[in-house]
């Protein structure tokens, strides 16, 4: 899987919008899948991540969601 390219990921989104959910889609599977003991735990977070991105309305009250949620976790550990 490698490093991350930006660019790569947001010119793919730019340009084939379902290309890039596809690929998204995969790459996350395969994220998953090489973390066999965490595999149950990461889809949940995908999917609880994917399920706030769905029903915020925007990428900014997306984003504002997920933060919020990160940091409920990050009190949790303190």
């Amino acid at each position: 899987m490698g490093g991350f390219d930006f660019d790569y990921w947001k010119h793919l989104a730019e340009h084939d919008p379902a290309a890039y959910f596809r690929a998204r889609e995969d790459y996350l599977r395969q994220f998953i899948a090489q973390h066999p003991g965490q595999a149950g735990a990461l889809a949940e977070l995908q999917a609880h991540i994917d399920a706030t991105r769905a029903l915020a309305g925007s990428p900014t009250q997306a984003c504002r969601e997920i933060l919020g949620l990160m940091e409920d976790q990050l009190l949790l550990l303190g």
